[in-house]
């Protein structure tokens, strides 16, 4: 008994973020009204721990005003906070596969299998270089860079193999085998980067940075189980598990010795003409090989 099946399948996301931040005190604007001046109040008799609360439309007015005013004020912007926040992620996983399963004898079954995977990834976002409040190591406002588009295509064979063999009808034992890959997170991969210095120590300079030059974490496994079914209500198992992993995703913090500092991992790469060596690097980069058995 023979039987095949094929199937297509695609997958798009995208993600993006687009903020804009204000950062100010209101009464630096004028606006000096806190809501204990803002009339009327609402009494509450059977809450008289809780009250009084302001009026709901005064309270919101009150707002809109500051709002208002942070948006009047091109000082209030902060650019770098704004910049940092934006980024476009865009995921297109084209899929195929055929499956076919073998019933060699009564108790034999073979299921072999193969899925194409082409991914096409690409990212947006910027790189800014800033202290806590905005400004460059001149003291003027943070220009950010475009980093443009980051792009990647690849793709992947994952083949498959399950055996089942019926050994007796009440013992049970299969075998598999089967490639899979699990793609970076859209956080992880974002391309963005950014430096932070402490103005009293411009030299210290601290990156945060997303890499979209990651590549898939690709794993092999394998596993071996025998069940035996002494009656209808109880099942004896036991199963051996082993993975053969490499690409596995690293959160890689690392920080300079004193009067030291710490290169670039090789898959980051910062805008031309940006001074390298750094007291703090964050970001995720791929480790290498990795194996888990288990029973």
């Amino acid at each position: 008994d023979i039987s095949f099946q094929t199937g297509v399948k695609l997958r798009q996301r995208d993600k993006s973020a687009d903020k804009e931040e204000y950062n100010a005190d209101p009464a630096i604007g004028g606006i000096n009204v806190t809501l204990d001046q803002v009339a009327p109040l609402i009494q509450q008799p059977r809450f008289q721990t809780f009250g009084p609360f302001p009026a709901l439309g005064a309270s919101r007015e009150l707002y809109l005003d500051a709002r208002d005013q942070l948006l009047d004020v091109p000082g209030f912007f902060r650019a770098d906070n704004s910049a940092a926040s934006d980024f476009t992620l865009g995921e297109d996983v084209l899929a195929g596969y055929a499956l076919g399963r073998f019933q060699l004898t009564n108790n034999f079954q073979v299921i072999a299998g193969v899925r194409v995977e082409n991914t096409k990834f690409e990212s947006t976002g910027f790189f800014l270089e800033a202290d806590g409040e905005g400004n460059t190591i001149e003291e003027t406002p943070v220009i950010p860079i475009f980093l443009g588009t980051a792009e990647r295509e690849y793709t992947d064979v994952l083949p498959s193999l399950v055996l089942r063999w019926d050994v007796t009808p009440t013992l049970l034992v299969r075998a598999s085998y089967g490639r899979g890959i699990a793609r970076p997170d859209f956080e992880d991969a974002a391309n963005r980067q950014r430096i932070s210095f402490d103005t009293t120590n411009p030299g210290a300079r601290d990156l945060v940075a997303g890499n979209p030059n990651l590549n898939a974490l690709m794993s092999d496994n394998f596993d071996v189980s025998v069940a035996w079914y002494p009656n209808q209500t109880t099942v004896l198992q036991a199963a051996v598990f082993h993975k053969e992993i490499s690409n596995f995703f690293l959160d890689l913090t690392a920080t300079a010795p004193p009067g030291g500092s710490v290169g670039l991992p090789p898959s980051i790469q910062l805008p031309d003409g940006i001074a390298e060596g750094f007291r703090r690097i964050e970001t995720v980069i791929n480790g290498g090989k990795a194996r888990v058995t288990g029973v």
